[in-house]
């Protein structure tokens, strides 16, 4: 920033100490203005990539379980009766991963419409936990099968053996059909 006058010492000490400080605490607020906006980026990108893991994490689960549960409260409408239908979503994190359905002879009022909006909301962080959960014990168990294969192999002396071994509990691992193991011997240089 340039403060500039036609006429010679215009501007006395104050004038420049004052100068000094508004063009110091307009770069600051720049400089501020600058950092908000970078925050701001990296946030919407930390969201973004969220959001891409849940869609990743859920979608498979959603696929692969498509499960419904139901209640019926009593045998069916009479004849002629309204129904009400309501869906409140099951939302993680902003993300939808399912949906409650509730059929009522009655409109809702808001309470009961916040009502179920908490209950999805609880039940939407009830299973991301149950996820977490379940893949924590997965990881639990190939951790365990790796340590249970590397006593294994420290306590084998014969090539032939650890090979084997190798091999063996490799083809346990879920979802592996086939395990081969495949040695390349150096090729010795002659002098």
């Amino acid at each position: 920033m340039t403060v500039q006058s036609t006429m010679p010492a215009a501007f006395d000490d104050n004038d420049i100490t004052l100068l000094q400080g508004i063009a110091d605490s307009l770069a600051t607020a720049i400089q501020n203005a600058r950092l908000f906006h970078q925050v701001n980026t990296n946030l919407e990108e930390i969201q973004t990539l969220h959001r891409q893991y849940l869609s990743g994490v859920w979608n498979p689960k959603a696929s692969e379980k498509i499960q419904t549960y139901e209640y019926l409260g009593k045998f069916g409408p009479l004849e002629g009766e309204k129904i009400y239908q309501i869906q409140t979503p099951i939302k993680l994190r902003d993300q939808i991963i399912g949906r409650i359905t509730l059929d009522c002879d009655h409109e809702l009022s808001e309470y009961e419409h916040n009502l179920i909006e908490e209950i999805g909301n609880e039940a939407a962080v009830a299973l991301e936990n149950a996820r977490l959960l379940e893949e924590i014990r997965q990881r639990s168990q190939e951790e365990h099968m790796i340590n249970d294969l590397t006593a294994q192999l420290t306590r084998s002396l014969s090539y032939d053996i650890l090979l084997k071994t190798t091999v063996q509990e490799l083809g346990r691992l879920p979802n592996v059909s086939q395990v081969s193991i495949r040695m390349d011997v150096p090729k010795q240089v002659e002098p």
